[in-house]
């Protein structure tokens, strides 16, 4: 618990920490805080299957990696906006290791549609993990005893719910533009 509490309140930091540095960006509320089941079903998945997070990992990584790519992002530019290649792919294999855990938004545009595609992957991804540690505990009696088993299981998949509810939540109510996505023109395109 003490685990799952200071990767979320790290990540909550990072990103009101993110918005400081912008200053025409208003920043988030401490209510917009809110804790993820994506650790959970990896720790539980690893607790069983050990070193198979590896290459879960490095295709989620290389997925994520690519998907940073094709944004198109210029971080890595010298002062007079040359390109720096390999800085800018180092950059990008970075964040794409971010991506195994949170989202980042590595470009200022709206972010309504990758927000999307990266939650139906996470919850993809989460279902498989837990699945796979459900089965194979379920198949062993004795494991099948432990008292958190079944409410493991039911617990990833809740929280990862929640957690869209409270996303939903915070960007029709808490977000800083503070405006509803119907009335804000800007985000209406995506």
């Amino acid at each position: 618990m003490s685990s799952l509490f200071e990767i979320s309140w790290s990540l909550a930091s990072y990103h009101r920490a993110l918005r400081r540095s912008v200053p025409e960006k208003r920043n988030m509320t401490k209510l917009a805080t809110l804790v993820v089941s994506r650790v959970v079903a990896i720790a539980l998945f690893t607790s069983e299957y050990g070193y198979w997070l590896l290459p879960f990992a490095v295709g989620h990584w290389g997925v994520m990696t690519i998907w940073v790519m094709h944004q198109g992002t210029r971080f890595c530019d010298t002062e007079r906006g040359d390109p720096r290649p390999c800085e800018e792919y180092l950059f990008n294999m970075v964040v794409g290791a971010i991506y195994l855990i949170c989202f980042l938004n590595v470009k200022d545009e709206p972010t309504r549609f990758k927000y999307l595609a990266y939650y139906l992957i996470l919850f993809f991804e989460n279902s498989i993990l837990i699945t796979l540690w459900y089965m194979k505990t379920s198949s062993d009696p004795l494991k099948s005893l432990f008292w958190f088993h079944a409410p493991a299981f039911a617990t990833v998949i809740s929280a990862f719910c929640m957690g869209i509810v409270f996303m939903l939540i915070y960007y029709r109510f808490l977000h800083p533009n503070g405006r509803p996505l119907w009335i804000n023109r800007a985000a209406r395109c995506c």
